[in-house]
């Protein structure tokens, strides 16, 4: 029972390290860029790559699942986007109750705001899939995974700080943590991450720049996304991500595996007979 318990909090510990290294790495940046931007950038970038050496080499997995059902997979795109017109309509919807209805931002030069959208859209998705799934969710699993997806989705939202991420991240965690749960491999969360993103940003540059709503309708639509989100997200969970190899195609990996491990090792030992 002791080992148990001292197994859960050594999780427990390892599931924080990513995002400790982020903090840490953002106050670190704070001494040498000004702006915030730049720090933001800098410190997912190291934690980021940090993160995936680790992964690669001390956590890392044999390769005992299939490749991820395709239904799984085309499931996950289609809730993606009910999210992003949930998330879109339902913020708009936050922002008019809880602010004046304007949603001012501070004017950023063609440059910053390029580099903003190649952060927002590429390094924070590969950064944060790293350090809340391809840390947290993983170590958390020794919990159950259920409970894991759900305690990394709260924490998820709780990092990112404001009332609109409360749902928009929470939601948002729960998608992403059950394709990395499901499919076993991280690069599908980042990627399914780095689609909400751009399409989040395409959908509100659309909306602000052609369309004007009616409050009323707004909230309509809102309410009527976030039915069809949570039927999507129930079925997305209902559905296999992947399977395990078979025990014939596991041992016809391992096979293949020493008979390249023996070639190389002729090879080079040809090599050093010649010198």
């Amino acid at each position: 029972m002791t080992g148990i318990k001292s197994d859960r909090f050594k999780a427990v510990i390892l599931s924080f390290s990513a995002l400790i290294v982020y903090s840490s790495s953002m106050t670190a940046f704070g001494y040498i860029f000004d702006e915030r931007l730049y720090c933001r950038l800098a410190s997912a970038l190291v934690t980021g790559l940090l993160g995936c050496l680790y992964l690669k080499t001390v956590l890392k997995e044999p390769a005992v699942y299939e490749p991820p059902d395709r239904r799984f997979l085309i499931a996950s795109g289609v809730t993606i986007f009910i999210f992003v017109i949930a998330s879109t309509f339902t913020t708009n919807v936050f922002l008019h109750m809880f602010t004046d209805g304007s949603n001012s931002t501070e004017s950023l030069s063609v440059g910053m705001t390029l580099l903003s959208i190649f952060m927002s859209v590429v390094i924070a998705p590969f950064a944060e899939e790293v350090i809340f799934r391809g840390f947290m969710c993983k170590q958390l699993s020794v919990f159950g995974q259920t409970n894991a997806i759900i305690l990394s989705s709260v924490i998820f939202a709780l990092w990112h700080g404001t009332a609109v991420h409360l749902y928009t991240a929470y939601f948002g965690g729960l998608i992403l943590a059950c394709i990395y749960s499901k499919t076993k491999k991280l690069r599908y969360s980042i990627f399914a991450h780095m689609l909400f993103n751009g399409m989040t940003l395409l959908v509100n540059a659309i909306i602000n720049a052609y369309w004007r709503f009616d409050m009323l309708v707004v909230c309509v639509v809102a309410a009527t996304m976030n039915i069809l989100l949570a039927i999507a997200i129930v079925k997305l969970f209902a559905l296999q991500g992947t399977i395990p190899l078979q025990n014939d195609r596991i041992k016809a990996r391992i096979k293949d595996d020493e008979e390249t491990s023996r070639i190389v090792a002729e090879v080079l030992n040809e090599r050093k007979q010649r010198r």
